[in-house]
C-alpha cells in the first residue's frame, strides 16, 4: 500500500494526464474521433467481415442447390433420351419381327411354288410318251 502523498500525487498526475488529452482533444477534435473512428473501423471491418463470410455461405449453398439442380436436369435429360432410344430400338425389333415373319409366309409360298413346278414337270414327263404316241 502506499501513503496517501503518493496516492494524491497520481490522482494529480491522471488528472493532468486527462487534461492535456482533452486539451489536445480541442486543439485537434479529430484526434479523439479517431480513437473512436479505430475501434469503429474495427467494428466495422469485424462487421464486413461476418458478412463477407455470411455471404460467401450464401452463394456456396446457393451454388450447391444451383448444381444440384442442374445434375438432377441433367440425370432427367439423360432418363428421357434413353427412353426414346429405347422405345425406338423396340419399335425397330417389332418391325423386324415382322419383316421376319412376311419373310417365312414368302419362303413357304416360293417353297410350295417350287413343289408345284416340280410335280407339273413330274406330270409332264409322265404324260410326254402318252402325248408323243398321239
Amino acid at each position: 500500500m502506499v501513503g496517501p502523498e503518493v496516492a494524491a500525487s497520481a490522482s494529480q498526475a491522471a488528472i493532468a494526464a486527462l487534461d492535456e488529452i482533452d486539451l489536445s482533444c480541442m486543439k485537434s477534435p479529430n484526434k479523439r474521433i479517431r480513437i473512436n473512428d479505430s475501434e469503429t473501423e474495427e467494428a466495422e471491418v469485424l462487421d464486413k467481415d461476418e458478412q463477407t463470410l455470411e455471404a460467401l455461405k450464401e452463394a456456396a449453398a446457393e451454388a450447391r442447390s444451383q448444381l444440384e439442380k442442374e445434375q438432377q436436369d441433367v440425370e432427367k435429360s439423360i432418363s428421357n433420351i434413353v427412353e426414346v432410344q429405347m422405345r425406338e430400338i423396340q419399335e425397330k425389333l417389332a418391325h423386324f419381327e415382322k419383316m421376319d415373319l412376311l419373310m417365312e409366309k414368302d419362303w413357304r409360298q416360293l417353297k410350295h411354288l417350287k413343289d408345284l413346278v416340280f410335280a407339273d414337270q413330274l406330270s409332264l414327263l409322265q404324260e410326254k410318251p402318252r402325248l408323243q404316241r398321239l
